[in-house]
């Protein structure tokens, strides 16, 4: 990854979570994860997609083919939601997912 933006940060039972989009140039945004104790240093929680982001985009048939963008997290009890963006080249934005 290049770089990291738009951090959605909640704090749930103990512990902060964070979803963020990451970047590099080759490949677009996806969303990343990352926990912390105090808020302040961060672990990152590797997912399960070719380069370890938790949410990847999907193939060019689907509309989040380029990017996800600045995740949206909050807590409904008993579950965690997360709005994201997706992004297709020459398209505009559209909310796309709640995981």
């Amino acid at each position: 990854m290049d770089g990291v933006e738009s951090p959605s940060v909640i704090f749930d039972n103990g512990i902060y979570k964070m979803w963020y989009s990451g970047y590099n140039s080759e490949n677009g945004s996806e969303i990343g994860y990352a926990t912390s104790n105090n808020g302040i240093d961060w672990t990152w929680v590797p997912g399960d997609t070719y380069d370890g982001s938790v949410l990847g985009f999907d193939d060019v048939t689907n509309f989040d083919y380029y990017a996800l963008l600045d995740p949206h997290v909050i807590k409904d009890a008993p579950s965690t939601k997360c709005i994201i963006p997706g992004r297709r080249i020459n398209l505009p934005n559209r909310l796309c997912r709640v995981q």
